[in-house]
């Protein structure tokens, strides 16, 4: 039944979701175009010398800076987006056929975390890929008749063993599989925290459920906030303080990563503890 209910919130979100990411790639474009052009006239003598240039480069500047916040919002909406679809989901009017369906509260949780999860990997993964082509773009051309100056300088680096953030060779493969299974701990966390949040909202209170909702999310978030500073603390006293900065991070990183592992098991029984007996459908 999972995997039902897994397609059936997939296919909810997607409806939404891929027209939101396909304006995405679309502003990818537009803001690649304006870095290109505002990068290529400010080179290009002949351009820099004309009346046009300055309005030219402003305009190109307005553009990127749009890009990137209507990036940010895109991220923003996944998250939004997600979170409405559990609310709708389980805790409106529509909660009353989702209970019907022969499914236990865990996969009915389950199912929305995991589709929850999927849609901020490849949210993750189109604006990461769009910032990283932008600032490609904005690198430029060179405005040289040589080869190696006409080609954007990004697709040189790259052939000489450098990317847009310095050597290839630096990350190792078990340092980005750590580093991607703490992406998704934090993903499942903030997920988590932001659906106990507003199922407390909509069990506890009897009226403004959504606003209980959010009012919940930001205590709890600095809760957290403030019990993670503590532990990161009091774990450094603990092993007697650490001989450098990156065995600092590494132990830091390691504590948070182990504490937000143990707030996702509470979040999740929190969330299992209110589908099953605190419901309370309009």
């Amino acid at each position: 039944m999972l995997g039902k209910l897994l397609k059936y919130d997939l296919k909810a979100l997607s409806r939404v979701l891929i027209p939101v990411h396909l304006a995405a790639v679309a502003v990818t474009f537009v803001a690649c175009g304006a870095a290109l052009t505002g990068y290529a006239v400010n080179e290009l003598p002949s351009l820099v010398a004309s009346d046009y240039a300055n309005p030219i480069m402003a305009l190109a500047a307005l553009v990127l800076v749009m890009g990137v916040l209507a990036l940010a919002c895109v991220a923003a909406a996944t998250f939004v987006v997600i979170l409405w679809r559990f609310y709708k989901n389980l805790f409106t009017d529509e909660g009353y056929l989702t209970f019907t369906l022969p499914a236990s509260p865990a996969a009915q949780l389950g199912s929305k975390v995991l589709a929850g999860l999927i849609w901020m990997l490849i949210d993750l993964v189109v604006v990461f890929t769009a910032i990283a082509l932008i600032i490609a773009a904005a690198e430029g051309f060179a405005g040289s008749t040589d080869i190696e100056d006409v080609i954007p300088y990004w697709i040189m680096r790259a052939s000489t063993g450098y990317g847009l953030f310095g050597s290839y060779a630096g990350p190792t493969v078990l340092e980005v599989a750590l580093t991607f299974v703490q992406t998704v701990v934090q993903m499942a966390f903030g997920l988590l925290m932001a659906y106990a949040a507003f199922a407390l909202g909509a069990a506890l209170a009897q009226r403004h459920k959504v606003a209980a909702g959010i009012g919940l999310y930001v205590a709890l978030s600095w809760g957290y906030g403030f019990l993670a500073g503590a532990v990161s603390v009091l774990g450094v006293f603990a092993t007697g303080g650490v001989g450098s900065v990156t065995a600092y991070y590494a132990l830091t990183s390691a504590l948070g990563t182990l504490l937000q592992v143990v707030a996702c098991g509470a979040l999740w029984l929190i969330c299992l503890w209110v589908l099953k007996r605190k419901v309370n459908l309009p």
